[in-house]
């Protein structure tokens, strides 16, 4: 409707100039003129209707395509199944998670060059010097000075990197190490004193723990107290145990699954219940944490004391830390690697950390720079 008054206005004057009264006149013309139809009167054509054809598919081609396309499909899977293609077979490779991942830097730092002579030098392109801990400690000690920092009492901090990787195929790895150390030379680092909670039968060991500063002693009825959940972990930081009163601890149903539970590792059972009182009530906890991306490898931060503390006291602080952690080590651990693979000594107050030779304050530890040498010579050997 919109074209023809388009084209209406358009073409009416033309029309108009030649004699015609409008485009449908002009239209008919054309069809009438065919026929030799003409009215002399008006001198006009007649107006003739007429309808569009755009072309439709003859009957039966769209049958006969569809049938010629079923013909060609058919071929095709006679030829497919005359002529089968080989397909290639995947097979299951099974891969140590462990290997897709990049190398870390403890093993990157074994692999780098030694220091050099120079005093100025990239500290990324060799390996991390190794210092003892009188020297660490002087470093720390004159960046806590009074004319520097003014923290002369700040805490000193070892982080232990360890190999946690065994040669067991089902337990390929060290899952879990915690402990509580009382140090030779105690220092304050915790602002809450700790509650102790000392379990045993008969009164005389009750009133001496309670002596040592254990808020309560006794016996079934605190048991009875862990069990209604009316004492709870939010109440007391140990839970100190006679060894006699251990089997009626355990008997008791839902206490020996719980994470206070007295065990042999954290050594809070024993005679003297006085000593085990003073001895958690003084000590520091500690704890693996480990590397999600690297299942064999873990570290534990602990305190050994304070920089205003002599050189000696700390020195026997962390002797006694080594010998403490090194009782988690396994007997079947992997050959490669020592337990201990790495020490560094840091203090709370700067972010300063210096690497430790941990290999001169024990016996059990050499230095791993020597190991990695020997392992080389080693492979080179067997590859000649």
């Amino acid at each position: 409707m919109v074209l023809n008054l388009i084209a209406r206005s358009l073409l009416q004057p033309a029309f108009r100039a030649n004699g015609l009264a409008s485009p449908y006149s002009a239209i008919g013309a054309m069809s009438a003129r065919l026929q030799g139809v003409f009215d002399d009167k008006t001198n006009q054509w007649p107006l003739i209707n007429y309808v569009q054809n755009r072309g439709a598919a003859r009957k039966g081609k769209r049958i006969q395509r569809a049938r010629e396309a079923r013909l060609r499909a058919a071929k095709r899977r006679l030829l497919e199944a005359q002529n089968p293609k080989t397909k290639n077979k995947k097979k299951a490779v099974k891969i140590d998670p462990t290997q897709l991942r990049f190398q870390t830097e403890r093993e990157l730092d074994l692999t780098l060059p030694d220091i050099p002579a120079d005093d100025v030098f990239f500290m990324e392109k060799f390996r991390r010097k190794r210092f003892s801990l009188e020297e660490i400690l002087e470093f720390h000690r004159q960046a806590v000075h009074p004319d520097v920092l003014n923290k002369p009492d700040a805490l000193v901090q070892a982080t232990i990197e360890l190999n946690l990787k065994m040669k067991l195929k089902k337990k390929r790895y060290i899952e879990k190490i915690e402990s509580t150390l009382c140090y030779p030379h105690v220092f304050k680092y915790e602002i809450r004193p700790r509650k102790i909670v000392a379990l045993c039968a008969d009164e005389a060991s009750q009133l001496a723990a309670k002596e040592a500063g254990a808020i309560i002693a006794g016996g079934m009825e605190i048991v009875d107290q862990l069990k209604k959940n009316q004492l709870t972990t939010r109440d007391f930081d140990h839970i100190v145990c006679h060894k006699d009163f251990l089997l009626d601890f355990a008997s008791v149903k839902g206490m020996k699954g719980a994470t206070f539970f007295p065990n042999k590792a954290r050594g809070n059972f024993g005679d003297n219940m006085a000593e085990l009182v003073r001895y958690f009530k003084s000590g520091i906890d500690y704890s693996l944490r480990r590397d999600p991306d690297e299942p064999d490898y873990g570290f534990i931060d602990c305190y050994f004391g304070k920089l205003d503390m002599t050189d000696e006291q700390l020195r026997e602080n962390l002797i006694a830390l080594f010998n403490s952690v090194s009782r988690f080590k396994p007997l079947n651990l992997a050959d490669d690697k020592q337990f201990f693979e790495r020490v560094t000594i840091t203090t709370p107050a700067t972010t300063e950390m210096f690497y430790l030779k941990f290999w001169e304050l024990t016996d059990e530890y050499t230095n791993p720079d020597t190991i990695s040498v020997e392992d080389e010579e080693e492979n080179q050997r067997e590859a000649i």
